[in-house]
């Protein structure tokens, strides 16, 4: 290998180059001490006649080669043997030349014709060997011999010489020290080919005595070596230069505080030239690459050590000379070349990789096809797990894709059949028996049991769950004790010692756990079709729970696979990830088939559903969206068809707007809670002062004093009920509540006089008997907006007919909540939205010792009324005691005054119009259901009649096309006729007028004017049934012969494309469903990856330059042909195939293929429709002659009648396609006709 030291012309070039011959010159001089010895060397190194073991030698004492092959030698044996070897080694040292190669060829081979000696022979050879170098090498050894000995270590490449070479470059004779480099080239230069530990640990010492060495005055030797060793790196792979580059880095490291010759820097500067060299070369043959860690981290040793010589001369006070000056010039240009084009090959791999992993990004996050109904929630979902939902987003979610026993009737409010068909109650009501239906499906296919419902209740009961409904089940007889027996099970177990905790024993802890909820509860699996429960008391409200998500069954099996029990604790631990979609199996209508992670939940119809016809909507997308404004926005733009909670600053004027009649889309409806603000009832304040709302006088009067409705229309303005009573009104069925209380102050003045407070001073304020005024009233809220205001408005009511004075005190939500629990305030804002159809969902709040009783009130006769309801059996005579009730809160003890009912403001097209006829686009299925109880599966869109749909489209597209820049009849590229030409043309074709031009091109377009021309003979008759009139593009054509010459080409073109489509697509996602997660099914999602990714214009030119270029197959630019349309077809059905292969694939994790092909089918509507109009980018690249290069030729030119007319025909085609997918669906499930 050459070193590039510097240009050619330049003259300090050409003194560099004697330069560093004469170094390698200096470098065999020095090899050259003792004439005598450079002969013995000599040789060694030449090659004889290959001579036997056995050959006439001196001493060799016969018999050799019998030596040789025994496989076992005895003593007198090796005495033999180490005769031979000595007498070789004399001759060695003999002078002549002839008889020193000779001897020294026969001492090699025994180590190198290793198939005809034995490995006893050798060993007895190695030990002579040693033995005698031990005297050959000692101190007051002759030096020819010492010499000869060491060349003989490096020739035989024996490990066991190696600790004779450490010596000698140890020594601290420079002569001796050159010997010992010199012989641990040899030895490197023998081994180095193989891959034994010798070798390893050879070329090791080889480099760190070369290190060493390079701290002597003869380093410049040192580093030359260093140089021959790099330049055997091809033999030596990577690794070794690695290992060079190290050594020689570590060397020169250590030499750098040394005031260095100009031949050191010259030397080393040479040796960091070859290194670089090696860089190049190896790279320019392939053999370096920059993704190899060796590779990489030798290139960055040898250009630090680049730069760390050029910093090295330039801080010496002398200089360099002008030779190695140039050196180093040339090393800081091709080691700052090295570092540009690693550079560069970096910031490509970078690139090429953020480029990658964005396409892939996008790919992955490419948004399915629009759902046939999207849905607005303001949260994400917390949980998919029915027994831990507590949020309203979640519950609505779960009425969609589970099923429980029984369900609310949205219309009477009334519960009915679900999951069971019917059910039995015994005659003291504490019994219920359900009967399951017997073609109740999860998803998988597998049926419905009444074991998966009793496991899900298990699972709602053990507190290992934490669920937030629990106590709902505390209604089953044991299901309390239970709970209260298994949180005593769990703290004895986490207190026992730790070497009595283990997985084993939390199994066994868990085991005995079912097998107590099977004694204690009153939950029984009488067979996998009927469950019976046992409850403590008559609850008339029981169904109402039934009906409710918490007591929904789940997929006993699935949910195992993720559970787990905790050593330490004992307890159950649920790993969630069962919720995920692909993994969750339901009984409901619909299955989640995609959860981006507060972007979207995907639902679809669940193929093994008993009644497919429940769901009305085939798709449904829920998009949480938190922002208010962002909301209304993403409605009022389209992109939700139901706003499902609106929460905006300016709802009061959109409810203005409503009751004026000026918007029809929003709804407010009424919800299943009450706002209040709390009275504390207990004795003391927190501070220890009396607290004067203990007396039931005080609050009422206070109550009395609320002007309710200037709260709801001056300060809320957005549509709530006035609250007289704590149950909002008509929410119960068969429940009639009290009448209230109405704004009264005179009233409220005469009871805060009868509780002692009168104005005694007469300053306004109310004193007691003691004289002492009525405290400054604290009026505790949280920081959302309208609390502050609320409470402004009644501190100013409570001033004006009391005069008494309140303070608002806003704290976040969180302290809020710590001091309502401790009872830190004297009137706090409250609120509450019922669980269940029954008043006990409301009145238990003020139950003596309920856990949400926040106010401490406490009355034994209002306690006595719960009770006495619980127990009576007759329905009407229990709602009467449970009116009382209500009564007594809300009429005669005041704990809480309400303010208003909760609401919900929804955002949805109506379905119908004000004269009772569909509205297209509107949404059905909305009710006005009080605990806003909206079935996903009764939503659906109202679709629009053919003319509807296309009308659409021709508004939506001539209103784009008209508000295109230019003018149709101006030809930009050619003369422009007189202005009054273009007038006439204008008016010739209505492009003057667009309202005469919409209307008369619509009658055209649609051959309305043709059957009128058939009916009215005085009507001309257009060209055409279906005229969509002149092209100004196309001078010489209609729009009709255009589309008649290009159409049938994209229609041809778009069919292969599906039926390559289909078979790519359904084809990889069956292969990847029968084996998820194998190789086979990354490979075909990798394959699908690509597909979407990759634009149409890269993957048809990589099609036309391998296919026509590459391999002479098909044709460029032609068309007309069978095959020429292979190529272009299949670029423009790789997205179309992904998207198949996907779908296909996740509906077979689950289900059959036929079914699978459901949402396969949805999608192939609309994609068939895009498909056949054309694709202008793969009709560009293979010269298409289709629709699609022609229609964006008229978007450019503003050539509407181009545009108007090709839509249209896509718009029909999209319909008619879709007509078909709803035709197929019943061939497909035979379910669908059947339940329509």
């Amino acid at each position: 290998m050459m070193a590039a030291c510097g240009p050619e012309t330049d003259r300090a070039a050409r003194r560099c180059r004697e330069d560093h011959q004469r170094s390698r010159a200096r470098l065999t001089v020095r090899r050259g001490l003792m004439g005598t010895l450079f002969g013995v060397c000599a040789a060694i190194v030449v090659s004889g006649p290959v001579c036997g073991v056995a050959s006439a030698q001196p001493g060799s004492g016969g018999g050799i080669s019998t030596l040789s092959q025994a496989q076992t030698l005895s003593a007198s044996q090796k005495d033999r043997a180490v005769e031979w070897m000595n007498g070789h080694f004399d001759a060695m040292l003999s002078g002549d030349a002839s008889a020193s190669g000779s001897s020294a060829q026969a001492l090699i081979e025994p180590f190198t014709r290793r198939d005809e000696v034995t490995a006893s022979f050798r060993l007895a050879l190695q030990d002579a060997l040693v033995a005698r170098m031990r005297g050959d090498l000692s101190a007051g050894a002759d030096p020819a011999a010492r010499f000869a000995g060491l060349r003989m270590c490096g020739r035989l490449g024996m490990g066991k010489v190696l600790p004779f070479l450490e010596a000698s470059l140890a020594s601290s004779d420079p002569v001796e020290r050159s010997l010992g480099v010199a012989a641990h080239a040899d030895f490197f230069a023998t081994v180095r080919e193989t891959s034994s530990p010798v070798r390893e640990s050879a070329v090791a010492a080889h480099l760190d005595a070369l290190g060493a060495a390079l701290a002597d005055e003869d380093a410049a030797t040192v580093v030359t070596e260093f140089v021959v060793v790099l330049a055997g790196a091809d033999e030596g792979g990577t690794q070794l230069r690695l290992d060079a580059a190290r050594a020689m880095a570590a060397g020169l490291a250590a030499n750098l505080d040394r005031r260095t010759p100009d031949e050191m820097i010259d030397t080393w500067a040479v040796a960091l030239s070859h290194a670089l060299e090696s860089v190049n070369e190896a790279a320019l043959a392939g053999d370096y690459n920059e993704d190899v860690e060796v590779d990489r981290a030798f290139r960055d040793a040898v250009v630090g050590l680049c730069e760390a010589a050029i910093g090295f001369a330039a801080d010496r006070p002398s200089g360099v000379s002008a030779s190695t000056g140039v050196l180093l010039d040339d090393l800081s240009r091709r080691a700052s070349a090295v570092q540009l084009r690693v550079g560069v090959k970096k910031l490509a791999a970078i690139v090429l990789v953020f480029a990658l992993g964005m396409a892939g990004v996008v790919v992955s996050d490419r948004p399915l096809p629009r759902a046939e109904l999207t849905v607005l929630e303001i949260a994400d979902f917390n949980t998919l797990d029915p027994q831990r939902m507590s949020y309203l987003q979640d519950f609505r979610l779960a009425y969609g894709i589970f099923e429980g026993l029984a369900r609310w009737d949205n219309d009477t409010m009334d519960v009915g059949p679900a999951l069971a068909h019917s059910w039995d109650v015994s005659g003291d009501g504490t019994e219920y028996t359900f009967y399951l239906v017997d073609d109740a499906r999860w998803s998988n296919g597998a049926p419905v049991t009444a074991g998966d419902v009793a496991y899900a209740w298990q699972r709602a009961i053990m507190p290992d769950t934490a669920a937030d409904y629990s106590n709902l089940f505390y209604l089953i007889e044991g299901a309390e004790g239970f709970f209260a027996w298994r949180r005593d099970q769990l703290d004895a177990y986490a207190s026992r010692p730790a070497e009595e905790k283990s997985v084993k024993a939390a199994e066994a802890l868990r085991a005995e756990a079912d097998e107590a909820f099977r004694a204690m509860v009153g939950v029984e699996v009488v067979d996998d079709a009927t469950l019976r429960v046992r409850l403590v008391r008559p609850a008339p409200y029981f169904m109402d729970f039934i009906a409710f998500p918490p007591f929904y069954p789940v997929h006993e099996a699935t949910v195992e696979r993720y559970v787990s029990v905790d050593a330490r604790t004992g307890a159950v631990r649920q790993d969630h990830q069962w919720t995920k979609p692909g993994r969750i199996v339901c009984n409901g209508p619909y299955v989640p088939v995609s959860w981006k992670f507060k972007r979207e939940m995907r639902l679809a119809r669940n193929p093994e559903y008993r009644d497919p016809a429940l769901a009305k909507s085939g798709t449904i997308s829920i998009i949480p969206i938190t922002e208010g404004n962002t909301g209304v926005i993403a409605y009022e733009t389209g992109v939700v068809d139901w706003h499902s909670d609106v929460s905006v600053d300016y709802l009061p004027e959109m409810i203005e707007r409503m009751r004026a009649g000026e918007r029809d889309d929003l709804h407010v409806v009424p919800a299943f809670g009450t706002f209040f603000w709390s009275f504390n009832c207990t004795g003391t304040l927190s501070n220890g002062a009396a607290n004067p709302f203990a007396d039931a006088r005080v609050r009422k009067a206070f109550a009395l004093c609320v002007n309710k409705g200037d709260l709801t229309e001056k300060v809320k303005r957005t549509g709530e009920e006035v609250a007289d009573v704590l149950i909002p009104p008509g929410s119960i069925p068969g429940y009639a509540g009290p009448d209230g209380l109405a704004m009264d102050v005179e009233a409220a003045r005469r009871l805060m006089r009868e509780a002692g407070w009168v104005d005694r001073d007469g300053d306004g304020v109310p004193e007691d008997a003691g004289g002492r005024a009525f405290p400054v009233v604290e009026i505790l809220v949280t920081t959302l907006s309208y609390h502050e205001d609320v409470g402004l408005a009644v501190a100013g009511m409570w001033r004006e007919a009391l005069g008494v004075e309140s303070k608002v005190v806003v704290r976040e939500t969180k302290v809020y909540r710590d001091n309502l629990k401790r009872r830190d305030y004297m009137v706090a804002r409250g609120g509450w939205y019922g669980d269940y159809g029954d008043p006990l969902t409301f009145l238990d709040l003020h139950r003596t010792g309920d856990g949400n009783n926040d106010r401490g009130y406490s009355n034994p006769a209002y306690d006595a009324l719960l009770d006495r309801a619980d127990a009576e059996r007759d329905p009407a005579a229990r709602m009467e005691i449970l009116r009382e009730a209500e009564r007594m809160i809300v009429e005669e003890e005041l704990p809480i005054v309400p303010f208003w009912h909760y609401n919900y403001v929804y955002l949805f097209d109506p379905p119908e119009r004000s004269d009772g006829s569909p509205n297209p686009g509107g949404l059905r299925g909305i009710t006005r259901h009080p605990r806003l109880v909206q079935y996903l599966f009764e939503l659906e869109i109202v679709k629009g009649g053919l003319p509807v749909i296309l009308l659409a489209i021709y508004t939506i597209t001539f209103v784009l096309a008209w508000a295109l820049p230019g003018s149709a009849v101006i030809n930009d590229e050619g003369r422009q006729p007189p202005a009054a030409v273009l007038e006439a043309m204008e008016a010739q074709y209505d492009l003057d007028d667009p309202v005469r031009f919409y209307f008369g091109y619509l009658k055209k377009a649609t051959g309305v004017q043709w059957l009128h021309s058939k009916i009215d003979a005085d009507v001309r008759a257009p060209a055409y049934v279906f005229d969509f009139g002149p092209s100004f593009s196309y001078e010489d054509w209609t729009v009709n012969e255009l589309l008649a010459s290009t159409l049938p080409v994209s229609v041809t073109l778009g069919f292969g494309a599906i039926l390559i489509a289909v078979f790519i697509g359904v084809g990889s996602g069956v292969i990847g469903a029968v084996r998820p997660n194998s190789l086979a099914d990354h490979a075909t999602l990798g394959v699908a990856l690509i597909g979407i990714s990759l634009p149409s214009f890269v993957t048809g030119t990589v099609l036309l330059m391998v296919f026509p270029v590459l391999l002479g197959i098909g044709r460029v630019g032609s068309w007309g042909r069978p095959g020429d349309f292979v190529l272009p077809a299949l670029t423009l059905s790789l997205p179309f195939a992904a998207y198949i292969a996907r779908l296909t694939r996740l509906g077979m994790i689950e289900h059959a293929l036929k079914n699978a092909f459901l949402p396969v089918l949805s999608y192939l509507g609309p994609a068939t429709a895009y498909a056949m109009t054309g694709s202008f980018v793969v009709e560009l690249v293979f010269n298409v002659p289709g629709v699609g290069q022609h229609f964006v030729n008229a978007v450019q030119n503003k050539d509407l009648f181009v545009i108007m007319g090709v839509t249209l025909v896509f718009a029909g085609m999209l319909v008619v396609f879709n007509l078909v997918v709803d035709v197929l669906y019943s061939w497909v499930d035979p379910r669908i006709e059947a339940g329509g």
